[in-house]
C-alpha cells in the first residue's frame, strides 16, 4: 500500500492495521505498519476482503492511496 501527499497531524507516520473480513467470525489483524507517505507491504497475504484501520488520535490526510495485489 502506497500513500502521496500526506499530512499528519503531528507524528511524522501513520500506524495502519490490516484486517481480513470473515463472515460470521472475528475478523483476523495481520498486523500493523508505519507509513510515513511511502509504500508499506504486509507481504501475501491471499485473495480475500480486506480493510485498514488507522491507529492513531490525530488528523491524517492523504491524497492517493494505491494498494497493489
Amino acid at each position: 500500500m502506497s500513500f502521496s501527499g500526506c499530512s499528519f497531524g503531528g507524528p511524522s507516520s501513520a500506524t495502519l492495521e490490516l484486517d481480513h473480513v470473515r463472515d460470521f467470525l472475528p475478523d483476523v489483524s495481520h498486523g500493523t505498519r508505519s507509513n510515513s507517505c511511502n509504500t508499506v507491504s504486509w507481504g501475501e497475504v491471499g485473495k480475500a476482503e480486506f480493510y485498514f484501520i488507522y491507529i492513531g488520535s490525530t488528523r491524517l490526510s492523504v491524497n492517493s492511496v494505491v494498494t497493489r495485489y
